[in-house]
């Protein structure tokens, strides 16, 4: 069975429920094709759905212009519209009432926001009042609980505590001890006295009359400038030359005839010597030897004048 489809004016556009064309008015369409199915009519952006049953026979539909030119609005078979873009919107009408229903209770919160700012800063303002009145009082009571004291009262508690402490101090003086450097006598280095030199020389001969090397060594320093003719000798050195002497006479002796000082720790010395070489004759001579002393009282010099 056919279903026509008409429109006034012609030319709508029919859509199924796919919202795919599927002709234009005049139209019909099979009804056995569309039971139970929806169909849009569209004209001139004006769309109105419909829904196809079994008391569907035929469709004719006249469209027209709202109020609002540029609102376009479509009428279904009951008589309510929807949106010409989406068909499952509500109206237009129904939006404005949302509208304004939220505006409603947002106005409705603002105004509760409001009153309860309001009571919060009188509350504040309350607080910080009662803050700064208690400070005041506060300061207001220690100024008059301070006491001024007379100058007079306290110079005169003073001028005792000064005497004592004068008196004190004066006591922790005399009491005090002597420091080291007032009790303990101002102490001289030693010095290497003539009277030690001229034993060291009479010493150093006896020790050579009697050959002893050992003995004789230690009078010398560990830094012996000169000997004789030799210069700069270790004690070694001055061992081997006294046994390298003693092997080529048969006898010697020596006796200190004079001791001069000439200054400096150095002395001139008169011996007289009696000595026999091997396979030679005895000699008798006098000769003048030269001592020089360190500050420590070791020979570091000596050779012949």
């Amino acid at each position: 069975m056919k279903i026509r489809i008409n429109t006034t004016p012609e030319g709508a556009i029919v859509r199924n429920q796919n919202f795919d064309k599927i002709g234009k008015t005049p139209f019909e369409i099979d009804k056995e094709d569309y039971l139970g199915q929806k169909i849009f009519i569209n004209y001139d952006g004006i769309i109105k759905e419909f829904v196809i049953n079994e008391n569907t026979n035929f469709i004719e539909e006249s469209f027209r212009k709202t109020i609002n030119q540029n609102e376009e609005e479509v009428y279904t078979s009951d008589g309510s519209t929807i949106d010409a873009l989406n068909p499952n919107t509500p109206s237009s009408n129904n939006k404005l009432y949302m509208i304004g229903g939220i505006v409603a209770v947002l106005g409705f919160i603002g105004l509760g926001y409001w009153f309860f700012d309001s009571k919060t800063d009188e509350k504040s303002t309350t607080i910080k009042t009662e803050v700064v009145e208690q400070n005041e009082t506060e300061k207001s009571n220690i100024e008059n609980s301070v006491e001024f004291v007379d100058k007079n009262e306290v110079e005169q508690a003073e001028k005792p505590k000064e005497e004592k402490s004068k008196i004190e101090s004066k006591k922790v003086e005399e009491n005090k001890p002597a420091s080291v450097a007032e009790v303990a006598p101002k102490t001289e280095e030693k010095q290497f006295s003539e009277e030690q030199a001229k034993a060291i020389i009479k010493q150093s001969i006896s020790l050579e009359n009697n050959k002893n090397a050992n003995g004789l060594v230690n009078l010398f320093s560990s830094k012996i400038k000169r000997y004789k003719s030799k210069n700069n000798l270790s004690k070694n050195q001055l061992i081997s030359i006294f046994n390298e002497w003693w092997n080529t006479v048969v006898f010697e002796d020596k006796q200190v005839a004079g001791i001069t000082a000439l200054g400096d720790n150095t002395y001139k010395v008169k011996i007289n010597y009696n000595y026999q070489v091997e396979g030679g004759n005895e000699k008798n001579v006098i000769y003048y030897g030269i001592y020089q002393f360190d500050k420590n009282g070791k020979i570091i010099e000596l050779y012949i004048d």
